[in-house]
């Protein structure tokens, strides 16, 4: 079959579990059944043009790079709906053809995928890695890391403060912070980002972030009604999406797996010193 795998990043420029996993389960489609895999997907090169595109080879996998810093964002809606990186997904899928198209993460790249691959017959499965089609943060976390309910009733204009109610002249002076804070020592980076953040959200249009943030959570409930089928790896995710309208018909639990050839032929063994292990990015 000829598979278009979807997702955020890759390594080794992106080390998150789901960009980890989707290249991990693009090799074995490709080990295991002979599957031709393209892989559509983006990264963050300051030094690049915004929407340029690159390709490589990988080990029999084909990979198609967006570059996408936001430099060139113009509205809100665009960090979720992108019409450049639209563009450049339709064309990867008229030239690939694809016969399935496995999503595994559609931030910093655009919804709309999902409109195309549909307009074009091809049968979507989509693998659910966070909350981020409910959460624009992705964790269910507020901007002070405390568990959120989700964006019902009033949406998250509290959490997307500067993206979604800034006026378009402090949004370009964000951009502009943007391209300085990638040519910064990382302490310097972070320090102008704290500052620029702080700056914009006072002056943010309470009134747009509420209609942005309603926007948002109205575009992604129409989408997931767009998907034949997602995949959740635990019983509270499925049940967290469908509490959000997903139908029980187009939502399974399906377990991530894991490939324990790395693990084999390990034993335990007594020690006087307290070992600890630490899983996570």
């Amino acid at each position: 079959m000829r598979v278009l795998v979807v997702v955020h990043g890759l390594p080794p420029h992106a080390q998150g579990g789901s960009e980890i996993y989707a290249e991990s389960v693009a090799r074995e489609l490709r080990r295991r059944h002979g599957d031709d895999v393209l892989i559509l997907t983006r990264e963050n090169d300051v030094s690049r043009d915004d929407d340029a595109v690159r390709t490589e080879d990988r080990d029999g996998l084909r990979i198609v790079w967006i570059n996408n810093t936001f430099r060139r964002l113009a509205t809100f809606a665009e960090s979720y709906a992108n019409p450049r990186i639209d563009a450049v997904a339709s064309r990867v899928i008229d030239e690939f053809k694809p016969d399935v198209a496995h999503l595994h993460h559609l931030t910093c790249l655009s919804t709309t995928i999902v409109d195309r691959l549909a307009e074009r017959g091809v049968p979507i499965c989509y693998t659910l890695h966070d909350y981020w089609l409910l959460c624009h943060r992705g964790q269910l976390l507020d901007t002070e890391l405390r568990p959120c309910d989700g964006p019902e009733p009033a949406g998250c204009r509290s959490c997307l403060g500067l993206p979604a109610g800034a006026p378009a002249g402090v949004r370009q002076a964000a951009a502009g912070f943007k391209a300085i804070e990638g040519k910064l020592p990382r302490p310097m980076a972070s320090a102008l980002r704290g500052f620029g953040t702080r700056v914009a959200t006072r002056v943010a249009n309470a009134e747009q972030g509420r209609d942005e943030a309603r926007a948002r959570l109205d575009h992604m409930r129409a989408l997931a009604a767009r998907v034949p089928m997602f995949l959740a790896p635990s019983q509270s995710m499925h049940d967290r999406f469908r509490a959000f309208g997903v139908d029980a018909g187009r939502i399974v639990v399906h377990r991530y797996g894991v490939d324990p050839s790395p693990f084999r032929g390990l034993t335990r063994a007594a020690s006087a010193a307290l070992r600890i292990g630490f899983i996570g990015s």
